[in-house]
């Protein structure tokens, strides 16, 4: 396809970096800005060309911004491929469009695409080189045991020791989250030549006591990590003094964090807390879709006053999102709990 390959041509060459940054501060910056300059402003020329400054500045992007990217382009009639292509980079798979309503009219022609499949085949082998499949692996373990911990009477204790264990993890390999393991991926061992290690497979291993737990490939992030600390009520506080670090380094997004500290609050005033407390008046992300925030101090004003600390977005820009994904069929809410 001659005229694809030249929109590729052309379309690509900004999204390659010439000098790229460290500092993921500054690519949500760039991020936060190009979803205000859509979903709140509907300016989408201001909007892809921030997402285009995220993604030639800095190497690793995090999934679900290039898939974002992309359905922006697409809804207003603009090049979209190359931010698919950025997406091949960091775990996204075709297939992983098919979940999204607003592709649903240039999936079949997507798939068949040959310059397109030629893209995804090159940039897979790129992503896959990236990931610490060792460190996925033991991530695994940690997951699959935290769930069986879960039914023992010393549960709490065996979260505290899996805490340390985990912080010892993160000081000597960095963050397992998706720029370290990969995103959650039923496959990705296979293309290894491993296949006993997919997810599946080694689920089943587990038989009947665990036949419940799943992959949840359409999430664009890792949920090993994020379940285990979410069991946790003071995760947060044990990752308080690196999370500067962790966000800088781009190893954790800001919203997973704010998922983490939003925690603290969901779990009830009756909680096992080991930690200190949060103060109810200091207010809370309201990151967690499924909690009511009703004993916290969840104001508009007091959550984007934390969130634009934390470099997230205001609320106003969520409620946007889910706007059009309800409308329009973007799919726009992604991560553990679509935190991020």
């Amino acid at each position: 396809m001659k005229i694809f390959t030249t929109v590729l041509i052309f379309m690509t060459a900004p999204l390659v970096a010439n000098c790229q940054s460290n500092n993921y501060y500054t690519y949500h910056d760039y991020i936060n800005k190009a979803e205000i300059f859509y979903f709140l402003d509907n300016n989408a020329d201001s909007s892809l060309y921030y997402y285009r400054k995220a993604f030639a500045d800095f190497k690793y992007v995090f999934a679900k911004d290039p898939l974002i990217a992309s359905q922006i382009a697409f809804y207003n009639n603009k090049p979209y491929e190359d931010f698919l292509i950025k997406g091949f980079e960091v775990g996204l798979r075709i297939e992983h469009l098919s979940e999204i309503k607003l592709f649903n009219p240039i999936y079949i022609k997507l798939k068949a695409d040959k310059s397109l499949l030629a893209e995804y085949k090159n940039r897979r082998q790129v992503y896959l080189k990236s990931i610490d499949f060792s460190y996925r692996l033991q991530m695994s373990k940690e997951y699959i045991a935290d769930q069986k911990d879960k039914s023992k009477s010393n549960y709490d204790k065996l979260k505290f020791d899996r805490m340390g264990k985990l912080l010892n993890l993160i000081h000597s390999n960095g963050f397992p989250g998706a720029k370290k393991i990969g995103i959650d991926d039923n496959i990705m061992f296979s293309e290894i030549g491993k296949p006993e290690f997919d997810a599946d497979s080694v689920f089943k291993k587990e038989g009947k006591e665990l036949k419940y737990i799943r992959l949840d490939e359409d999430i664009l992030s890792t949920k090993f990590i994020m379940v285990i600390l979410f069991h946790n009520i003071c995760a947060y506080r044990e990752l308080e003094n690196i999370v500067d670090e962790l966000i800088f380094k781009g190893e954790v997004h800001p919203r997973e964090i704010g998922f983490l500290y939003d925690n603290m609050f969901v779990t009830g005033k009756n909680a096992n807390f080991y930690c200190k407390r949060p103060d109810p008046d200091a207010g809370a992300f309201k990151l967690n879709p499924y909690w009511n925030y009703l004993n916290v101090d969840s104001s508009e004003a007091k959550v984007d006053y934390l969130r634009k600390n934390w470099h997230i977005v205001p609320l106003s820009v969520d409620q946007s999102k889910k706007f059009y994904e309800t409308e329009f069929g973007f799919k726009l809410t992604f991560g553990f709990w679509e935190c991020m």
